[in-house]
C-alpha cells in the first residue's frame, strides 16, 4: 500500500521505508519524505506520532534509569500487551518469549493509552518477524536536553520587529502585535501564538510542524513562508506565498489546504479560498502601506498603527470614498497632505496625537 493511503499511526510505523527514514536516515530518503509531506499535509499528525512510536519502540539509551522497567514489570508489561493484542483480534503467531539479555523497554509518560494500544498491535508483529530489529544501526547520541521557557515579544504601535526562532525560522512582526514562542522548540512540533499581524519565512523540517495558534484557528506548515493578519475585533488572514499550508479551526472538524497566492479568512468559519496579490499583502514588510478599496475607518485604524499616533476625526460624513494607494517609506505628513485633497479634510499634527476635520 502507497502511504498517501495511510490512515493509521500503525500503517506508518509498520512501513520498513518509514522506519528506516525515522532511525537510519540518508539525503535520499529525507528528500523522498519532504517531498511526501508536501503533497500530503493532511498526514503530518499522523507522521509525528508514528515517528515518536518507532524511536519509543527501538531506543531505550534516551531514557533515563529511573524510567526503566525491572525485569518484573517488563514482563507484566509485556503480557499486558500481548493479551490487549489479542483482544483486537490480530492475526496469530508463536508466543513472545523474553530472554534475558532483552532490552530495556521505556515507560513514556508522554504516551497514552491510545498508544499503548498500537504499540500492542506491533508486538505482535514484532513476533512474527516483520518488524526489522534495528539494533546494529548507528544512532545519534543522547541530545543534552534543555529548559525550555516561553518567550514573549511584543511591538507598541509605530515599531515593527524582527525575530529569528531557534529552528532558523524568521519572523517579520508588525506594529501592534505580540508573538509567544519557546526558546527551544520541542521535538514533536514548533508552537507559536500570534496576536496582530506576522509574516513566517519557516525553516523546513520534515518532521516538526510550524504551527501558529490565532484565536480559535491554527496554521500548520512545515517549511513555507505566509503571512497572519489577527488584530482583535477583526477576521484573520492568512496568505500563502510559497510551499503549503492547512489551516484548521480548534475541533478540526474544518480544514483548508492552501496553495502558494492563495488566501482564507477566519471568522465564525474559514471562508472560501480566494486568489491575491502576495505582493501587496507582504508589502509592509518592505516598508510600504497598501490600500485596496480601504474604507476610511480601516485607513485611519492602519496609519494610527502604523505610526504609532492616536488619529481624531470630526465632522466626517456616513460615506466617503474608498481608498486605493500604495505608499512606499512615506511620512504621515505626505499620506494626509495627499489624503486631505482627495476627501477634502484639514487636519493637524501635534507630536503623537493627530486631528482630522472634514470640511
Amino acid at each position: 500500500m502507497k502511504a498517501s493511503n495511510y490512515s493509521t499511526v500503525e500503517e506508518f510505523a509498520l512501513d520498513r521505508r518509514f522506519r528506516k527514514f525515522i532511525l537510519d536516515p540518508n539525503q535520499k530518503d529525507q528528500e523522498k519524505w519532504e517531498k511526501f509531506l508536501k503533497n500530503h499535509p493532511e498526514k503530518i499528525l499522523l507522521v509525528r506520532e508514528a515517528k515518536e512510536l518507532v524511536i519509543w519502540l527501538n531506543d531505550s539509551k534516551a531514557i533515563s534509569n529511573e524510567l526503566r522497567l525491572e525485569e518484573h514489570d517488563k514482563k507484566q508489561l509485556w503480557k499486558r500487551i500481548i493479551s490487549e493484542a489479542k483482544a483486537k483480534q490480530v492475526s496469530k503467531v508463536p508466543e513472545y518469549r523474553i530472554k534475558d539479555e532483552a532490552r530495556d523497554l521505556p515507560i513514556n509518560n508522554r504516551f497514552n493509552l491510545k498508544v499503548l494500544g498500537i504499540a500492542a498491535s506491533l508486538a505482535m508483529l514484532l513476533t512474527a518477524g516483520i518488524w526489522v530489529y534495528m539494533k546494529e544501526l548507528s544512532m545519534e547520541p543522547p541530545v543534552e536536553l534543555h529548559s525550555v521557557e516561553w518567550v514573549s515579544n511584543e511591538n507598541a504601535p509605530g515599531i515593527k520587529s524582527s525575530i529569528r526562532l531557534s529552528d532558523g525560522s524568521k519572523v517579520i512582526l508588525n506594529a501592534g502585535s505580540k508573538i509567544r514562542y519557546q526558546n527551544q522548540f520541542e521535538e514533536s512540533s514548533r508552537e507559536i501564538f500570534l496576536e496582530g499581524e506576522a509574516f513566517f519565512e519557516v525553516a523546513k523540517d520534515t518532521i516538526r510542524p510550524f504551527i501558529v495558534h490565532t484565536g480559535q484557528f491554527t496554521t500548520m506548515a512545515l517549511g513555507t513562508s505566509f503571512n497572519i493578519r489577527s488584530f482583535e475585533g477583526k477576521a484573520t488572514e492568512v496568505t500563502l506565498v510559497s510551499g503549503v499550508i492547512q489551516v484548521e479551526n480548534q475541533n478540526h472538524l474544518e480544514s483548508e489546504i492552501l496553495s502558494p497566492g492563495e488566501a482564507v479568512t477566519l471568522d465564525k468559519s474559514i471562508s472560501p479560498k480566494k486568489k491575491v496579490d502576495t505582493k501587496r499583502v507582504i508589502a509592509w514588510t518592505k516598508k510600504t502601506i497598501t490600500f485596496d478599496k480601504a474604507e476610511f475607518q480601516d485607513l485611519v485604524d492602519e496609519l494610527s498603527n502604523w505610526y504609532g499616533v492616536n488619529i481624531k476625526t470630526e465632522g466626517m460624513k456616513r460615506r466617503t470614498p474608498t481608498i486605493t494607494a500604495t505608499y512606499q517609506d512615506e511620512s504621515l505628513e505626505n499620506i494626509l497632505l495627499g489624503l486631505s485633497y482627495k476627501l477634502d479634510f484639514n487636519y493637524k499634527i501635534n507630536g503623537k496625537q493627530v486631528e482630522i476635520t472634514f470640511k
